[in-house]
């Protein structure tokens, strides 16, 4: 019972990360093709993992949050094998997709998230008299989502940036957009100083989804800004997502 309590005790101390490499982070799919996401467990242990697909959708504050269906999910048009994999310390697994899009689907942009949920599995503990308690992980489990993401037809996106305020370490926009499809991209800032352009602060990897209407972004500041001087805002989307927006303005 003691060497139980121990086990128990470990187990609850654990840290929670499933260590698993998934690659691509982000995927866009063509119709009528198939393609597929690399998984790795680059933990010490074996891991089980669950793969389903679900929908999300995200908020003005950039959150993400699960919801039980959406008009422009994919879950009905995309096939994905294995459902299930075990990894052994160090081993990969394919994921394959294959996607088929309705013939009366609107034109626009279609997603549902591929979810990697860890199973339990049972873990060995030995006591300093080498007996052995075999226990459940009582750990929290992980689940892992990346976007799947396909498109049909006219897709486009516009965007827009206010800003909200600025302080001495960063500056909040607040992005709007409206179109029929997701945005993914970096933005940077510069501003003429003494006869130099100085890059003021950057931020990677800002998303927008179709249903996204607007959100608040926060750049952090790396260089001292001049209130008298505009600064030049770029915003370049990620090519290999398929975007193509390119935009300079001055705030």
């Amino acid at each position: 019972m003691k060497h139980l309590l121990l086990a128990l005790a470990l187990l609850c101390t654990l840290p929670t990360q499933a260590n698993l490499l998934i690659s691509p982070h982000r995927l866009v799919i063509e119709p009528g093709r198939g393609d597929s996401v690399l998984l790795k467990n680059t933990s010490g242990e074996t891991q089980k993992f669950e793969i389903s697909l679900i929908d999300k959708v995200m908020d003005t504050n950039g959150q993400i949050k699960t919801i039980e269906s959406s008009p422009h999910s994919l879950k009905s048009m995309l096939r994905y094998s294995p459902r299930r994999v075990t990894l052994a310390p160090g081993e990969s697994q394919t994921i394959r997709l294959a996607l088929r899009l309705k013939r009366d689907a609107e034109d626009g942009e279609y997603r549902s998230h591929l979810q990697m949920k860890q199973i339990p599995t049972p873990a060995t503990f030995k006591g300093q008299d080498s007996e052995e308690a075999l226990q459940f992980a009582m750990r929290p489990l992980m689940a892992m989502s990346i976007p799947i993401i396909a498109r049909k037809g006219d897709t486009r996106q516009q965007l827009q940036f206010e800003e909200l305020s600025r302080a001495p370490t960063e500056l909040t926009l607040k992005l709007n957009a409206q179109g029929n499809r997701s945005i993914y991209g970096r933005l940077t800032l510069h501003q003429q100083q003494n006869g130099e352009l100085v890059e003021l602060g950057s931020k990677e990897g800002i998303v927008f989804y179709r249903e996204t209407l607007s959100r608040e972004i926060q750049i952090p500041l790396k260089a001292s800004v001049n209130n008298d001087t505009p600064i030049e805002l770029h915003f370049k989307e990620a090519e290999e997502y398929g975007g193509d927006l390119d935009i300079r303005i001055q705030i």
